[in-house]
């Protein structure tokens, strides 16, 4: 099994994470954010496309 900080930057999950009112030892909630962030923005791109549906 592979831990989720695995796959992400380290800084960037705790930067996420100090953004929305966490500490540096709360990585789970770092890792939250980190993901919604990067969610959200994939949902953004996503709109800006017109791909059409069969």
């Amino acid at each position: 099994m592979v831990h989720a900080l695995i796959a992400f930057s380290y800084d960037e999950v705790v930067k996420a994470g100090k953004a929305h009112g966490t500490t540096d030892e709360d990585l789970m909630g770092g890792l939250f954010f980190y993901v919604k962030v990067q969610l959200v923005e994939f949902s953004q791109r996503l709109r800006r496309f017109k791909i059409g549906g069969t």
